[in-house]
């Protein structure tokens, strides 16, 4: 209980907020491991709007939108979504933990915030799978 708590308030005061729509399908052919920046979403079809490694902050916080995608279902597990800044050693910041109770789960989209201007990371990983990440992405907010 302490540790769904706590998760839970990690989760409210990063700001962080899963998208509604999680994409129920069959991993296809072409599907791959990856995680991506957008400055929007287009939930229907699943997709970023403005997908890009920098962005320019007209003001602060940026409101960002991520898109995990993963060859393995992740129905049925937890995923886990880190954020680190910095430069050239980069520090976490933020992780939250969503569950995944959909099975044939093989992309899920959410926000996040940039509160500052500089080099963030994001690295997606599930939880029964923590040794092996599913994808990392850097970006910077200018």
């Amino acid at each position: 209980m302490k540790i769904s708590l706590f998760i839970a308030v990690v989760f409210l005061v990063s700001g962080c907020k899963l998208i509604e729509r999680i994409t129920d399908n069959v991993a296809s052919k072409n599907s791959v491991n990856a995680v991506s920046v957008g400055t929007g979403s287009e939930e229907k079809k699943s997709e970023l709007v403005g997908q890009d490694t920098v962005f320019t902050a007209a003001k602060l916080p940026v409101k960002l939108y991520w898109r995990v995608e993963s060859v393995k279902d992740m129905g049925g597990t937890a995923l886990v979504i880190s954020r680190y800044t910095g430069g050239k050693a980069y520090c976490l910041d933020t992780t939250f933990t969503l569950s995944v109770t959909s099975s044939q789960t093989h992309v899920m989209m959410g926000t996040i915030p940039a509160w500052y201007k500089g080099k963030y990371r994001i690295i997606a990983y599930l939880k029964t799978d923590w040794k092996e990440p599913i994808d990392t992405c850097d970006f910077v907010v200018k």
